[in-house]
């Protein structure tokens, strides 16, 4: 997961906010062959078009060492314990997330019936504009925004 990050100058912000998270970073950067576990993630990245939609203190206060039980909150909500394909998501299924979280499945366009598996729904916010970026450890769905209740927000300092 870590090598699709650093190689896609898109992600750059949500791979400098993996940096405060040593631990994430940690395993995350771990070889396929040298892994401890069978940890596999499916990550909603979010590029860097998504972080430009927050209010520009907001992306400051994330960076605050106060703010770092918020911050990894916000970053682990991005994570799934399990790969997720984009076929094994369908409209109404709750996603639990590293962040002890679920973020909704819902239809794009708030419709009550769903356009079918992949193509048309919403998780939480956001969209996938990239799916099923396969990685040794996982799967990467690029997203065009943050997908985390905003609700995390208001605990920043």
């Amino acid at each position: 997961i870590m090598q699709v990050l650093d190689k896609n100058k898109q992600y750059s912000t949500f791979r400098t906010l993996l940096t405060a998270l040593p631990d994430l970073l940690e395993t995350l950067q771990q070889p396929a062959d040298l892994m401890l576990d069978d940890t596999i993630y499916t990550v909603f990245v979010p590029n860097n078009a998504a972080f430009a939609k927050l209010e520009k203190d907001i992306l400051f206060k994330l960076g605050k060492k106060d703010n770092l039980p918020v911050l990894r909150k916000i970053v682990r909500f991005h994570f799934v314990e399990d790969v997720l394909a984009t076929s094994d998501i369908s409209i109404g299924m709750q996603i639990d997330t590293l962040a002890l979280l679920s973020m909704s499945v819902k239809p794009k366009g708030g419709g009550i019936l769903g356009l079918g598996k992949g193509d048309g729904f919403v998780l939480n916010e956001g969209s996938i504009v990239s799916p099923d970026i396969q990685c040794c450890n996982g799967v990467i769905h690029e997203v065009d925004s943050l997908l985390n209740p905003y609700l995390l927000y208001r605990y920043l300092v």
